[in-house]
């Protein structure tokens, strides 16, 4: 199902190419931290402070949605290199099984950055499951965008981004908190609960939404680039009807 592909990162760690073209990239296991510390916190803001939206940015760092900092212990996954969207259209219908065949439509929406809904979204990863891969868990996420640094605020480093394109980070996954992307945890108003395998939460409302600092570009200077914090999350609710993404993962067995 896979043919090896040259190493896409930083850190030389290999890409692999699914059945369905989407390029996935290795994140290796092990312990890692995720959410957003008050290290972080003092080091945007010695870059913010007398800024005109220095007040809005304050409000979107102080959030307990993004605290506290928690420790996981990851076995290693493979995760698409790009969002849905970008890159070279899959190639669903090759690999989706008889089951899945009236959830292609709803991949290829995604593909498209056509996905409006959560519940949408939901059908996606309906064939996403039947085609082998699954949406990454949201710890899962984060490390991917820290590239496993702790504390490391952007997927880019430590540095305020003045655009949502910022590239391949140390892992090589492009433009994480640039898009709207669904992780597969259910929403919990704190990081507290985050299982300490890092799998997803399965219990209570909505879905985890990471990013989504594109959709806002350009920036009117009301904090905006706070999306492209590794730690930032929401429950989605106040993006439906927006354009919603997903990132596949898949395990290795």
């Amino acid at each position: 199902m896979f043919v090896r592909m040259q190493p896409g990162s930083a850190l030389e760690l290999p890409v692999y190419e699914h059945a369905s073209g989407i390029a996935l990239q290795l994140v290796p296991g092990g312990d890692y931290k995720i959410g957003f510390s008050d290290e972080e916190w003092q080091s945007l803001e010695a870059q913010y402070m007398g800024w005109p939206d220095a007040a809005a940015v304050d409000f979107h760092l102080a959030k307990k949605a993004l605290r506290p900092v928690v420790e996981v212990t990851l076995a290693p996954f493979l995760l698409a290199s790009m969002p849905l969207g970008k890159g070279p259209p899959p190639r669903y219908k090759r690999v989706a099984k008889a089951s899945a065949t009236k959830y292609v439509k709803h991949l290829e929406a995604a593909a498209a950055g056509d996905l409006e809904t959560l519940a949408e979204v939901e059908r996606a990863t309906t064939g996403l499951v039947a085609a082998g891969l699954r949406l990454p868990s949201e710890a899962e996420w984060e490390v991917a965008a820290r590239g496993g640094e702790h504390p490391r605020p952007f997927p880019g480093g430590t540095e305020i981004p003045d655009s949502p394109n910022t590239g391949a980070n140390r892992f090589g996954f492009v433009d994480l908190g640039a898009e709207l992307e669904v992780c597969a945890d259910r929403w919990t108003p704190t990081r507290a609960k985050t299982p300490k395998d890092g799998r997803p939460v399965t219990k209570g409302k909505g879905r985890v939404v990471r990013g989504g600092a594109a959709n806002v570009y350009p920036w009117q200077g009301c904090g905006e680039w706070a999306l492209m914090l590794c730690a930032m999350r929401n429950d989605g609710a106040e993006d439906e009807g927006g354009f919603f993404t997903i990132r596949p993962a898949m395990d290795l067995e």
